[in-house]
């Protein structure tokens, strides 16, 4: 779903920023200024100025060529003005034929056809010290929503700000709210040139100090100063305004009837019915947005979408909702972000929807079609437990959260060292919820691929070396449950004949334990991050050779903190080591902080304290 309707400043992120005491962001913005006059029928017109220095050479390379976004079918943008002003004061000019238009590009890389441009701007002579200047003219002549209006812009925590500065002019007739937190100011005396009966609202932004980004972090839209304005008055209007332009698009047709009956013919109960009409829709409608003037809210008709079967979100749930009303099931567009912003903002606006799916409430049950391989009941991780609105009423609901007992891996592990040093493995894993999701994603998308390089990638992960094999069935067929099997022969993991000692080899195995206690978080943590809750367990047999004399095994282990859970159990008898690690995290919410990482690390220190506990041979 495009969002991407207002005026974007494609210098927002560039760089890589390193977590590092002395932290020198790429870029500080001098000067941001911007005038928005809203007129009563919810069309507006900017102009917009924004000179910035470059700190460091990865500002050189992202300030040396700014993308800025606009829909050309519903808006026009003219840049006035461009120069890159050198470190001694000299003014070089962007020449006209380096101001180009462009047809956007989706972020994701994903299939997107939309009228949305983007202005590019290359500068020249850029270099450490020398600053950039764009002046633009944005005229939004056409509202997505008939008669609303709404803007937001973010100051990133990872820039600063010498001086931004936003004046607003509401024409009479159209109600506004502001909500611009981090921000001073606030309404103003009419300037000499403003409409009868406007109000001028001016705000400003200081921000002298930076920060670098954090492992997790999420949306800077979740905690960062922001300024947005918008005719909304709640979420409710949000989801309202959405369902009045998408409702019309979800009718059924002939032919729209004639498939779902066909789909559902040998379905017996309702559920099943659903769950074939899910599967059908994710299966066979290939995700690709085509958006045309407002189409990046306004799904297309249902008829066509399956005519062509190919849509975006919007399109899926539009079909899927048609379908669903032929066996006479009812359901509802539900509005979601789909990033990692997991609040919603207290001023009431869609900017922070960038995603559509399904939400059938006499079953209570969410639905992303998008999400190819979720089976119904399943939402991926990115889905779970985000505020969503639903659009038939405007209420706001929220999906589950994630849960160690829904979503979770068990792996049985069974190993045999040879005489030789080297061991032969069978894995099989069974996969849960997001994890099972996660899982099927990454075996579809190895496919018809050479096994060995897969085989390789897996086990370098740990610095092990061997063959292999990886199997498992279709990652499509959503109604089977998922597990995948491996079989393997380790390169000689100690010397035998001999002494020595072994760590429990990982193998072709999903390694989830010992690739998480391998994260660090920040040592200090400003910005919230994310977090989930979920399960892993991993059931060790290993058996030893009768000419290798066991002589020390592994102790138990066992950490508990108010989130987090971490046991291991070991039992050796008659050559044969019966190992069980476990790992539960179980977190409240989406949204951790500076009390987790703490609990994180003293139980990465058990853990990996267990991890490397060997055995000894003789």
């Amino acid at each position: 779903m495009t969002l991407r309707m207002t005026l974007l400043l494609g210098c927002l992120a560039f760089g890589s920023l390193s977590a590092i005491a002395d932290y020198k962001p790429s870029a500080t913005y001098v000067k941001y200024k911007g005038l928005v006059h809203v007129h009563r029928d919810g069309s507006d017109e900017q102009w917009l100025e924004v000179q910035m220095r470059v700190n460091t050479q990865a500002g050189v390379s992202g300030l040396g060529e700014q993308s800025i976004s606009f829909n050309s079918t519903l808006s026009s943008l003219e840049v006035l003005e461009a120069y890159t002003l050198k470190a001694n004061g000299e003014k070089v000019m962007v020449e006209p034929d380096k101001i180009r238009t462009q047809d956007d590009v989706d972020d994701g890389g994903g299939s997107i056809y939309s009228d949305s441009k983007v202005k590019l701007i290359i500068y020249p002579n850029l270099e450490i010290g020398a600053q950039i200047f764009y002046k633009v003219h944005l005229v939004r002549h056409t509202p997505v929503f008939p008669g609303q209006f709404y803007w937001t812009r973010l100051a990133s925590p990872h820039y600063r700000y010498e001086d931004m500065q936003i004046d607003l002019i509401q024409d009479e007739g159209i109600a506004l709210i502001l909500d611009t937190p981090g921000f001073t100011g606030g309404k103003v005396e009419s300037a000499q040139d403003d409409p009868v009966g406007s109000v001028r609202y001016q705000h400003r932004f200081v921000q002298g100090e930076a920060y670098p980004s954090e492992t997790a972090s999420v949306s800077a839209w979740d905690f960062a100063p922001h300024y947005t304005v918008s005719s909304f008055k709640n979420y409710r209007d949000v989801g309202l305004a959405y369902q009045t332009r998408a409702a019309p698009m979800a009718q059924v047709s002939p032919e729209i009837e004639a498939k779902a009956l066909e789909i559902t013919q040998n379905a017996n109960s309702e559920t099943d019915k659903v769950r074939a009409l899910y599967n059908w829709v994710s299966r066979n409608i290939r995700y690709i947005g085509i958006y045309a003037g407002a189409g990046g809210y306004v799904p297309h008709e249902a008829s066509s979408v399956l005519k062509n079967q190919y849509g975006d979100c919007k399109d899926h749930v539009a079909l899927l909702e048609a379908m669903l009303k032929v066996i006479g099931v009812e359901s509802t567009p539900a509005l979601i972000n789909a990033s990692n912003a997991y609040r919603l903002q207290a001023l009431a606006s869609p900017s922070i929807f960038d995603h559509v799916i399904t939400y059938i409430p006499k079953m209570n049950l969410f639905l992303d079609s998008t999400a190819q391989y979720a089976p119904m009941g399943t939402l991926p991780d990115m889905d779970l437990n985000k505020p969503v609105i639903l659009t038939a009423t405007g209420e706001i609901s929220r999906t589950r959260q994630s849960s160690p007992d829904l979503d979770f891996i068990t792996s049985k592990i069974q190993l045999q060292l040879r005489p030789d040093g080297t061991v032969a493995g069978k894995t099989v894993s069974s996969m849960f919820g997001s994890e099972a999701i996660d899982s099927r994603i990454s075996r579809a998308a190895e496919l018809n691929k050479d096994q060995q390089r897969l085989i390789n990638r897996l086990l370098n992960r740990f610095f092990e070396t061997g063959s292999g094999e990886l199997t498992f069935e279709d990652p499509g067929l959503l109604d089977l449950p998922w597990q995948t099997t491996s079989t393997y022969v380790l390169d000689a993991v100690v010397n035998l004949p001999g002494r020595g000692a072994l760590i429990l080899p990982t193998g072709v195995s999903p390694g989830r334990l010992r690739g998480m206690s391998i994260y660090t978080p920040p040592k200090a943590r400003r910005f919230p991050a994310m977090c989930g809750s979920e399960k892993y367990i991993e059931h060790y047999e290993m058996t030893f050779p009768k000419t290798v004399k066991v002589v020390y095994t592994p102790k138990d282990v066992y950490f508990k903190s108010e989130s987090l859970q971490y046991d291991a159990k070991y039992v050796f008898k008659n050559h044969l080591l019966k190992a069980s690690r476990q790992l539960i995290t179980d977190r409240k919410g989406r949204i951790c902080d500076a009390n987790d990482d703490a609990q994180w690390s003293a139980m990465t220190t058990v853990m990996k304290r267990d991890l490397r506990q060997q055995v000894l041979f003789n």
